[in-house]
């Protein structure tokens, strides 16, 4: 897949869709190594998780991708921090700008940024403080669903 931007318009004039930043976070060490099951729009609550995967550790991890609406993005990963060990929010490179990342930072959110050349993690995401075992439940009882109807790994080994 072509990393060059195709739609949804940036600040810098880049264009991108929020499904063009899967597959280089995909190829991440965190996605291509650790994890055991992943799935993509997975439901919480009223929203959907952009892309959640449990690692052989048992961790889940969240990951918002935004391409456009950066106030909100801050929002929706510290809600994730109620089901995810670690929540994430990837970005095209020129969007960078356009995060709070001190505020990212002090709510222990990692920050993922793709460009031409893949993505690349510019800060870890911490241990989520908020975290609720029953949403946690909920959301790991999906991705396991998700991930034995199509070709993810599964999770029998962590579940």
């Amino acid at each position: 897949m072509s990393m060059k931007p195709r739609s949804g318009k940036h600040g810098n004039g880049a264009r991108v869709l929020e499904a063009q930043l899967y597959e280089p976070v995909s190829r991440l060490p965190l996605f291509r190594i650790q994890m055991r099951a992943v799935a993509h729009e997975v439901s919480f609550g009223r929203k959907r998780v952009d892309l959640v995967g449990v690692t052989a550790a048992g961790d889940v991890v969240a990951v918002e991708f935004k391409v456009r609406d950066w106030k909100r993005v801050l929002w929706q990963a510290a809600i994730n921090q109620l089901f995810a060990d670690f929540s994430y929010v990837a970005v095209w490179h020129g969007a960078l700008k356009y995060l709070d990342l001190v505020l990212l930072k002090q709510k222990g959110i990692g920050v993922i940024v793709i460009g031409e050349d893949g993505a690349r993690t510019v800060r870890r995401a911490t241990r989520s403080p908020i975290l609720r075992l029953v949403h946690r439940e909920e959301v790991l009882a999906t991705v396991v669903q998700q991930a034995a109807a199509s070709d993810a790994p599964s999770l029998e080994a962590v579940s």
